[in-house]
């Protein structure tokens, strides 16, 4: 059967190793870093983008509602303390979903594995 196979195979040169761990590096790491670095730029970009509108937005309102010049507004430490959290809970929140989806990947592997090693 296969065990005839897999001894008839003849061993795999240093040379042989060296050009499949070279194409292993061009065709699959590389592209995996760059695509890995432009998600991840976007990603980034786009949230920076959204804390600034929702502080924004929070600004604005608190202006509205109190009905004081925009001078007053920015002068006033509680509008700014607000934002300041609120921006932090965003770029928290954003971090952890972050990285909890960038392991999904990850994840769908461990039944392979399992299935693959058992104990």
């Amino acid at each position: 059967g296969n065990e005839g196979a897999a001894a008839r195979a003849t061993p795999l040169s240093a040379l042989g190793f060296s050009r499949m761990v070279m194409a292993f590096i061009a065709f699959t790491a590389i592209p995996y870093f760059l695509q890995r670095s432009v998600i991840e730029s976007i990603n980034s970009r786009a949230m920076v983008r959204f804390a600034d509108d929702v502080e924004n937005s929070m600004r604005l309102s608190a202006v509205l509602r109190s009905g004081a010049s925009l001078s007053a507004a920015a002068a006033d430490q509680t509008v700014d303390s607000q934002a300041q959290h609120l921006r932090q809970v965003l770029t928290t929140s954003y971090q952890l979903l972050e990285r909890k989806l960038f392991t999904l990947p990850r994840l769908a592997l461990l039944p392979g594995a399992m299935l693959g090693h058992p104990v």
